[in-house]
């Protein structure tokens, strides 16, 4: 095997100073990030600069990648870790494609030159071997030593994304996606955690997906966010390799959207503790009914409570055209000073904002099945809402990002139905 060499049109910067770590880490059982930068790790504070920026932007126009496996340790066949790498790379530039891209102009920086949005995942993406002329080295199985400075215990390690070089003039950066092995020496340990051959699981490699996805998403510039179960959070991976989840999510390569609603909605909440009183008065049902449903389909969602061969509908809520957006930056592109991309007339005009999720704001009038009065409402529909097909058996804790519903009962405007304020 080739040890990764520095790339000549790549200028070296000071030791380690260009080195970047998003690594998730199992330490006795629970997740942490550690971003390593320098000689140690952050703990808040630190300035950080162009640390988190996505390794390309649009000045990029084709990436070149390479894939390393250690077929005696890590059970995938060759052709079906192309493939998921394949799908990993267009799942992200088909969700950076839907993301809002704030527009750079006076308006938001007075004295900043106007120029196109920060745009992320738009380059072409070309396969070679691994020659030391890659951007991005997927290795799965394998870790040279070299790199243990970033992974000195391979067995508290599912997988990382890291940043090797990164050029500041023409802001690309260059590194390797590690993914642990599922046997040998270097495999990842856990007592919650699947380890019995998890990459081959189900035969689709949805597990693995899952955990490529999640890793390329820090190569395009995403920190962790969200909860668990959300495809950015910090304890993805762990979430994925549960022991109960792993031979389920291991069928399906199924994943919800990240920067926009989709307009897919199908989903059930079951809860033993039922409803509040606010909640179950608005919908009309039971305050000790268990289960809670909805499903979208064009401009109409039906209303459903119970579940399997039980579920029937309690009313219909129309939806009302053109929602509404509130947008959340997740990407940051710091500009170092010798950066020949963008112009800037200003000093502290170095952190410009980059593509962002939207939320839908959808409003809607809900109608009940046996009742002539109607009420009016508001579904608050995050990207990454959790389909039902993506939540797992009763036994493990659902997470989902169920959408907020606020509405107006009895006069009074209810923020959040399920809460009850």
């Amino acid at each position: 095997m080739k040890r990764c060499s520095q790339r000549q049109k790549l200028p070296a910067l000071p030791a380690l100073l260009a080195l970047v770590v998003s690594i998730t880490i199992l330490v006795l059982g629970m997740i942490s990030e550690l971003a390593v930068a320098g000689a140690g790790s952050s703990g808040g504070g630190d300035v950080l600069r162009d640390d988190f920026n996505p390794w390309f932007i649009q000045n990029t126009k084709v990436v070149r990648y390479c894939i390393e496996v250690d077929a005696a340790h890590f059970h995938q066949d060759p052709a079906t870790l192309h493939k998921l790498v394949e799908d990993g790379i267009q799942y992200w530039k088909a969700e950076f494609n839907q993301a809002y891209l704030p527009p750079i102009n006076g308006s938001y920086l007075p004295d900043m030159v106007s120029f196109e949005p920060v745009r992320v995942a738009t380059q072409t993406f070309q396969i070679i071997d691994c020659d030391s002329s890659e951007d991005i080295r997927f290795q799965f199985g394998i870790l040279r030593k070299n790199q243990k400075i970033f992974i000195d215990d391979p067995h508290k390690v599912i997988a990382a994304a890291v940043r090797e070089q990164y050029d500041t003039q023409s802001l690309r950066g260059r590194g390797f996606i590690y993914i642990s092995p599922d046997s040998g020496p270097l495999q990842f340990q856990g007592d919650d955690l699947q380890t019995d051959f998890p990459w081959s699981l189900g035969g689709s490699g949805g597990a693995l997906f899952r955990v490529i996805v999640h890793e390329l998403g820090h190569v395009f510039g995403l920190q962790h966010r969200g909860d668990a179960g959300q495809i950015m959070a910090a304890g993805y991976p762990e979430f994925v390799l549960n022991k109960l989840r792993a031979p389920i999510l291991a069928k399906t390569k199924s994943l919800p959207g990240y920067f926009a609603f989709n307009g897919e909605l199908s989903d059930q909440l079951c809860q033993a503790k039922g409803f509040n009183s606010k909640f179950a008065e608005f919908f009309g049902i039971a305050e000790e009914t268990k289960c809670f449903g909805i499903s979208l389909a064009k401009d109409q969602v039906t209303v459903t409570i119970g579940s399997g061969s039980s579920v029937r509908e309690v009313g219909k809520i129309n939806l009302k055209p053109m929602p509404n957006y509130k947008t959340e930056s997740v990407v940051t592109l710091y500009l170092p000073e010798d950066q020949r991309i963008f112009k800037v007339v200003s000093t502290y005009a170095r952190i410009l904002p980059g593509p962002a999720r939207k939320t839908a704001l959808i409003k809607g009038v809900f109608k009940g099945r046996n009742s002539t009065s109607e009420r009016n409402l508001l579904l608050v529909m995050p990207p990454d809402n959790i389909r039902s097909d993506e939540i797992i058996e009763s036994a493990i804790n659902p997470i989902s990002s169920w959408p907020s519903i606020g509405g107006v009962l009895d006069g009074e405007m209810i923020l959040d139905l399920m809460e009850g304020f």
